[in-house]
């Protein structure tokens, strides 16, 4: 089986790319080919970040709507079977996959409410609000880690 996990941040020393990357070491030793990609969008906090641009084609800098088309060149190239979203806004680049019927499964995490405790503008935060809800409207399956 071919999973293609889709993230929006770089390769990093933090808490998310230790489980994103030790994700993808478990899958791949229970005998799974795993695709990491990580789709960052072109003036964002992530390209921001960027220091040494290497030529790594897992890495797509690209305006949003351009990310999404991405999507679809990279699943129909390499015939992935599922669609893994590291987080809902990685899961919402994925959401135009659903049109060549591929599974896609949403990793749920609370960051929309960061987004709401760092006092950012209301409109940042109802466009971050639509994209977690047609995240979790158009996954297959959604994870979560919760105390509910």
């Amino acid at each position: 089986m071919k999973i293609l996990s889709v993230t929006i941040t770089m390769p990093q020393d933090d808490a998310q790319w230790v489980r994103i990357s030790n994700m993808a070491r478990i899958l791949e030793k229970r005998g799974l080919d795993i695709s990491i990609v990580h789709y960052i969008i072109k003036g964002g906090e992530s390209h921001r970040k960027l220091e040494n641009l290497s030529d790594d084609d897992s890495i797509i800098i690209n305006n949003p709507l351009i990310l999404m088309f991405e999507h679809l060149r990279i699943l129909k190239k390499g015939e992935y079977n599922l669609v893994y979203g590291n987080t809902f806004a990685a899961t919402f680049f994925c959401v135009v996959g659903k049109f060549m019927k591929k599974p896609l499964i949403l990793d749920m995490h609370g960051i929309s409410e960061e987004y709401v405790m760092n006092n950012h503008s209301k409109t940042f935060i109802f466009i971050m609000k639509l994209m977690e809800r047609l995240a979790l409207l158009f996954s297959n399956k959604i994870l979560c880690v919760s105390h509910e």
